[in-house]
């Protein structure tokens, strides 16, 4: 992402992991030392605070747009409050729903009544309810929680994608559905950008 020919004025990166963030830090330094880049350690759901103090400030006459990447590995990495906060500030986002290589392959353990993985990953509480209606659809486990996140993303003003709006990734070797990305923004252009990026993008290690 730091490569790309169009850059951004200003990157944050937030890693839990030490090891990792420092390999990171150093990559950076060695490769991209002309590029405004802040480091945050720590888990993003505990640290939205601190990533939203790293950006840069709304000024007169000078306008903030922000674009996030969310990569959680499963569902429970992700809690739709941090979602919620960071929206506060003018921004989209492309996030990463674990829909396969969680939601699918756990749906049983996820549904149990003291499971709150979905709950806190929708930010819908009463997310059960509305799992019986859809089963009873016929409708997917994995395609309910992809669609019922944008419905929790339309809550805030965004503009809800359709499923067929998703980016579908899928494992080399065994073609098993892994997770989908998603774009959401509050203006339509955003849309439109990603469907053409979707065009160009074909392998899993092509998007960027």
């Amino acid at each position: 992402m730091l490569g790309l020919p169009v850059k951004f004025d200003r990157y944050i990166f937030c890693e839990r992991d030490r090891d990792k963030l420092a390999a990171l830090k150093k990559r950076v330094a060695r490769d991209h030392m002309a590029i405004d880049v802040k480091f945050v350690e720590g888990n993003a759901n505990d640290k939205t605070a601190e990533i939203m103090k790293q950006m840069p400030e709304y000024g007169k006459g000078f306008r903030v747009l922000a674009f996030c990447f969310v990569d959680p590995f499963g569902l429970s990495n992700l809690q739709f409050v941090t979602i919620r906060a960071l929206a506060e500030r003018y921004m989209d986002f492309l996030v990463l729903i674990p829909s396969g290589m969680q939601a699918h392959r756990f749906e049983s353990v996820l549904i149990k009544e003291d499971n709150t993985t979905v709950a806190d990953f929708l930010g819908q509480p009463g997310w059960r309810a509305l799992w019986q209606e859809a089963y009873g659809k016929g409708i997917s486990f994995e395609r309910f929680i992809v669609e019922e996140f944008g419905k929790s993303m339309e809550a805030l003003g965004y503009l809800k994608p359709g499923f067929e709006d998703t980016k579908l990734i899928r494992s080399d070797e065994k073609n098993l559905l892994l997770y989908r990305l998603v774009i959401y923004s509050r203006h339509p252009l955003g849309k439109e950008f990603w469907q053409q990026a979707k065009k160009y993008s074909q392998a899993q290690g092509d998007l960027f």
